[in-house]
């Protein structure tokens, strides 16, 4: 588990997200950026769930070879395959034995739709868990994705607004646990705002966690 939200709203697509690395028994075993953005693309890809280490350069290479952002949309399920791929090796090579918890990956994607005019988000899941139900390696679209989900819905339908709500979704994100009761929300809180003119990026809040040491509250 790890934060990985999506919002497209009327002043951009938006993803916030936190930069600390677990592993299978929850200690932070690293921190990192989650998101790989391209602003020739107006595009940001956000990771969530079990990838090899280099995944982020693997996605910036990628994104360095789509010619326009209509072409990268139709071929994100060559991504998927590719980051599938390196994590299988990973496993055979011994690198993620230790942390075999999630199976699987999911990419979320902001972006400014330069046909529409408009912001857009858009999930694709390398098996059907990570993929929320949709259809594996297919890209779906949507408006609003909290993750983690949090109970009970604090901003029902559309109303979360990320410009000002983004510091208190980071405080109750950072006290939901997975099934075993494990803190997996750390690192720095950050947003990612997608919109007509590029791309910004802004911490939203920093927590003092520990390297080798579990997260708490």
């Amino acid at each position: 588990m790890t934060a990985m939200n999506a919002f497209a709203r009327a002043d951009g697509a938006w993803l916030l997200s936190d930069t600390a690395q677990y592993d299978n028994a929850g200690h932070v075993i690293g921190k990192g950026l989650k998101v790989t953005a391209d602003e020739r693309l107006n595009l940001a890809i956000g990771q969530s769930g079990r990838l090899a280490e280099g995944s982020s350069r693997d996605v910036c290479t990628w994104l360095a070879t789509q010619p326009n952002q209509t072409q990268a949309l139709a071929n994100i399920a060559s991504l998927v395959d590719l980051l599938d791929h390196r994590d299988r090796e990973a496993v055979v090579h011994g690198a993620l034995i230790d942390n075999p918890v999630p199976k699987g990956f999911r990419l979320t994607l902001a972006f400014w739709d330069r046909r529409d005019s408009r912001a857009k988000c858009a999930i694709i899941g390398s098996n059907a868990a990570m993929a929320c139900g949709s259809q594996p390696r297919t890209l779906r679209a949507f408006k609003t994705l909290f993750s983690p989900p949090m109970s009970p819905d604090r901003w029902p339908g559309h109303s979360f607004n990320p410009s000002t709500d983004a510091a208190i979704l980071a405080k109750y994100q950072r006290a939901v646990t997975d099934d075993r009761g494990i803190y997996r929300v750390g690192g720095t809180f950050q947003a990612t705002r997608i919109h007509s003119n590029g791309i910004e990026f802004r911490d939203i809040h920093h927590w003092p966690d520990v390297v080798g040491k579990k997260v708490a509250l």
